[in-house]
């Protein structure tokens, strides 16, 4: 695995117009209680569950050609492992994103927007958490009150790039999407999500090294157990920390105030943008049924959408459940957001824009 950050970029432009889908709103908060019905003890982000628990190569677009290099390695852990039997009072266990909404494609928006959605879905998370530090609500989206649609995230992404972020993106693309139905991916949304001032990183898993696995051969255990920890550990010790990354520990105390007097507690956990070269999906979620069960990842994708009345255990287990040989692509990127979410520092800031 690897931090990553540039890579597939947009396909073809099709048709030109914005295409709005349905959301299925609270659907973290309608998972967890699926999932509570099914005997699961869940974490998550709501009012009475609290939490549990750099980019160079990346995906972009729906589908394309490799473009950047990555780093090769995440250090490993040194902090012990916080998810062992004691942590499983129950027979099965499930930790969620924070509460967000999950936005799906429509027949017009079919086989281009994915990106788009995943990105709605991970700013959904950003602006309903209740105990997300009010800096980071108010750069989400530049400050925008409602979750944008495409055509303004498009308009957004056209400012990063005059602005100076991902300029290899800007060049790809011309330097304009507004209208256009042209695929957008991770490195795509972390140009956005950095413009904002979030530090937004991709890791990528890479089975396609010395001719190991090709498309449809590959398996990824490192990648599921990735996601459990991400999930699992609010700390992983020193620089091993996916949140704080060797900075002054933010995941230790329930609540930790930062420079300006913005608080953010424990219960914001954002989901994770999945790419692939040719599609894009949102990692909600991970389950396991027991300490040393296989890990299961809790994925929304918004081209197979689901309706809220369809929210049952069966549906929900048969659709949003990946197991790992269901992941078997050569290679995979992860796109997250670091614990201490915002860049106050005006000269690390400007770092953001080349990555």
């Amino acid at each position: 695995m690897s931090p990553a950050g540039n890579g597939w970029r947009g396909g073809r432009s099709m048709q030109h117009a914005s295409a709005e889908a349905p959301a299925v709103l609270n659907g973290t908060r309608l998972l967890r209680q699926v999932l509570v019905r099914a005997g699961y003890g869940t974490s998550g982000s709501s009012e009475s569950s609290p939490t549990s628990g750099t980019g160079a190569n990346g995906w972009s677009g729906h589908c394309g050609t490799p473009r950047r290099g990555a780093r090769s390695t995440i250090p490993t852990p040194a902090a012990e492992d916080n998810s062992g039997p004691e942590a499983f009072p129950g027979e099965r266990q499930a930790h969620l994103s924070s509460d967000m909404d999950f936005y799906f494609t429509d027949r017009s928006g079919a086989g281009w927007d994915c990106g788009y959605r995943n990105l709605q879905m991970l700013g959904s998370a950003l602006m309903s958490a209740w105990d997300a530090p009010r800096i980071t609500r108010s750069a989400v989206f530049f400050g925008a009150k409602a979750v944008p649609s495409i055509e303004t995230l498009q308009q957004q992404l056209e400012w990063a790039w005059e602005n100076g972020f991902d300029p290899v993106g800007a060049e790809h693309f011309g330097g304009r999407l507004v209208g256009r139905r042209i695929w957008i991916g991770a490195a795509d949304v972390t140009a956005l999500l950095r413009s904002y001032r979030l530090r937004a990183q991709v890791v990528l898993f890479d089975q396609s090294q010395n001719g190991r696995c090709g498309d449809g051969e590959a398996l990824h255990p490192e990648l599921f157990e990735w996601v459990w920890s991400y999930y699992t550990h609010w700390c992983r010790g020193g620089v091993g920390c996916l949140r704080c990354r060797g900075e002054e520990c933010l995941c230790v105390d329930a609540l930790a105030a930062d420079a300006v007097g913005d608080v953010t507690g424990t219960r914001l956990v954002p989901p994770l943008f999945l790419q692939h070269d040719g599609h894009s999906r949102t990692i909600v979620g991970v389950m396991r049924g027991s300490y040393d069960a296989p890990v299961e990842l809790l994925v929304v994708d918004p081209s197979q959408a689901l309706q809220p009345h369809a929210f049952n255990a069966a549906s929900v287990l048969s659709r949003l459940r990946y197991r790992l040989d269901e992941l078997t692509r050569a290679q995979y990127q992860i796109l997250y957001l670091e614990r201490n979410l915002y860049e106050h520092d005006s000269g690390l800031f400007e770092q953001l824009k080349i990555f």
